[in-house]
């Protein structure tokens, strides 16, 4: 389920746990990165870094990061989709 990034944190800070950030620089390790956190049943933020751009273009896997953050059976957060204070 897509999540913003301060219902995560504030549910980390009331519950006193961390959530993990993870580079998905491809398709393979997107899908890995959500299945992990659906097996572990906990939240999970999806990231994309600037280096990366050279594997896949962000306007590429901003997309696809959103499709697995909505479809996924854990909160998840995709940095593209990020509501901050």
């Amino acid at each position: 389920m897509l999540v913003n990034l301060k219902d995560i944190l504030k549910d980390c800070e009331q519950h006193k746990y961390a959530v993990g950030s993870f580079n998905t620089p491809t398709l393979e390790t997107l899908r890995a990165v959500i299945r992990a956190a659906e097996t572990l049943g906990t939240p999970v933020i999806l990231n994309h870094a600037e280096n990366e751009e050279e594997v896949i273009p962000i306007e590429i896997i901003a997309p696809l990061m959103v499709e697995y953050a909505k479809n996924a059976r854990v909160p998840a957060v995709s940095y593209t989709h990020l509501t901050l204070p």
